[in-house]
């Protein structure tokens, strides 16, 4: 298969030369285009040009007519205010038509008249001045004759008489002038038709010569390369299809073992929750034996005298182990109680009415201890949650700070609530012995006790932790040696 790829791949020389021809030819293609779109472009402003130079050319004409007007106008009007007027006109009509006159000739940037470069149009200009000039001056000495108190119409008469004879050779040679710029224009777009002829040719050559010398031998190359391709896409076909099956298989032996990796969990969770059963049920058949021992064992006291001191001191370290094993049984009975009772249902649970409960059952513990508990739920008075798993939470964190107490002063409990974000928080507070850092972690481990002096099955705060994993919520410590610790329960909302 490798060898049929070999085979029909475009050669490596060839594909670099084809990409060489392609890359000049697009190359003199884009250059062909760009010259032809920079001619087209000063072509256009050169129209634009040439049209402003002809329309200001046949402006001119117009002002030599209207300065005429405006002298007629002085000469035959009686009313000095209106002549005053018409010659202020007059002066203004001037100032143009002179700046333009030069601009014309000579070039003018702030009007945008370019430098004339037309020899015969500047002949016309060297004929016409004569005329202009002629006419330029009489017209300013009527506009300042008009000022004279002693006015008179024959003041001006003989300057109207020279500015009529000068204006009809003016205007001839005006029109002249203007043929003569049209003519350049008509001369500048012929050229620049030839030109695009030009590019024009080259451009169709161009793509002629790309046609037969770059794009036949590309397609022939491409043709082999499809047919090649097609040759591999059925090839890649047959073996998706014998793929295919194999992961069928492979999918068929998974399922079959995760069948039976799940019949194997539901064995492994009917032994936990029998381990479960056995834990509580022993704890509460143990309880009837260890009262009849305890009260056997309190009739046997009645019979010893007083007076043996060491029977005395034995008897009393009987009981006391007695009484250390019945709160072995009775946590032993709340632990499997607990976790038999671990569920995913959810109430509207208070708070304060658990918080009640709780301290209820634990009485003796709290009185025994002195232990000053506070409670603040006013942030987060209630949670939707499981009551039972709720009461284990609680019941854990509150006789854990009773049990792990600092011996040398009476607790202090703080419980309060409060929301942050997507959760509801409860935090409980003691000044007991406290945790060490590197030791934190280890209180959610199943049967970790880090205190010995205490009697305890070390399961309760794994109890806590795995209640929380499982309704999406998780629980912070921080503690301090001889200081004591805070735990953060944090209840998905």
């Amino acid at each position: 298969m490798e060898k049929a790829v070999g085979h029909n791949r475009i050669p490596h020389d060839s594909s670099r030369k084809l990409t060489k021809l392609y890359i000049l030819a697009l190359s003199a293609l884009a250059f062909l285009i760009l010259l032809g779109q920079i001619l087209i472009q000063r072509a256009l402003s050169n129209q634009t040009k040439d049209s402003y130079i002809v329309n200001m050319s046949g402006r001119q004409r117009m002002l030599s007519q209207k300065i005429c007007k405006l002298c007629l106008s002085i000469e035959r009007s009686p009313d000095s205010l209106y002549r005053a007027e018409t010659a202020q006109k007059l002066r203004a009509a001037l100032a143009i038509w002179s700046k333009f006159h030069q601009g014309l000739r000579w070039g003018d940037t702030s009007v945008n008249l370019p430098v004339n470069t037309n020899h015969a149009v500047e002949l016309l200009f060297e004929e016409a001045d004569t005329y202009f000039n002629e006419m330029y001056n009489k017209a300013r000495n009527i506009s300042s004759v008009v000022t004279n108190r002693q006015w008179n119409s024959n003041l001006i008469h003989e300057d109207i008489e020279t500015i009529l004879l000068n204006e009809t050779s003016y205007l001839y040679l005006m029109d002249s002038i203007v043929k003569e710029f049209e003519k350049e224009a008509r001369l500048k777009v012929l050229f620049l038709k030839k030109i695009e002829m030009i590019l024009f040719v080259i451009t169709f050559l161009v793509l002629v010569l790309e046609g037969l010398f770059i794009f036949r031998p590309a397609v022939q190359k491409i043709s082999e390369v499809i047919a090649d391709l097609t040759n591999k896409e059925m090839q890649l076909t047959t073996l998706n299809s014998q793929l295919e099956i194999k992961i069928n298989e492979r999918t068929k032996e998974l399922f079959e073992k995760n069948q039976e990796l799940e019949m194997k969990n539901k064995q492994l969770d009917k032994i936990n929750k029998d381990l479960d059963n056995f834990v509580y049920t022993a704890s509460h058949d143990l309880k009837a034996p260890i009262k009849n021992i305890e009260a056997l064992f309190n009739l046997l006291k009645g019979q010893v005298p007083e007076t043996q001191s060491k029977a005395n001191e034995i008897t009393e370290m009987m009981d006391e182990s007695i009484d250390k094993f019945k709160d072995v049984l009775s946590e032993l009975g709340y632990i499997g109680k607990a976790q038999g009772e671990i569920e995913t249902g959810t109430e509207k649970v208070a708070f304060k009415d658990v918080m009640e409960e709780i301290k209820l059952t634990i009485k003796d513990q709290v009185q025994s201890s002195g232990a000053l508990i506070t409670e603040d739920f006013k942030a987060a008075p209630e949670i939707s949650f499981s009551l039972k798993n709720l009461r284990s939470i609680l019941f854990n964190l509150l006789s854990n700070a009773i049990k792990y107490r600092d011996p040398q002063r009476p607790p202090m409990i703080n419980i309060s609530t409060k929301k942050i974000k997507d959760y509801i928080v409860l935090q409980v507070t003691d000044n007991g012995m406290g945790i060490k850092e590197n030791e934190i972690s280890e209180i959610f481990n199943m049967y970790k006790r880090l205190h010995n002096h205490v009697e305890g099955s070390g399961v309760g705060m794994s109890i806590v932790k795995r209640i929380l994993d499982n309704n999406g919520g998780k629980i912070e410590v921080k503690s301090k040696v001889g200081v004591g610790s805070t735990f953060n329960v944090y209840f998905r909302c």
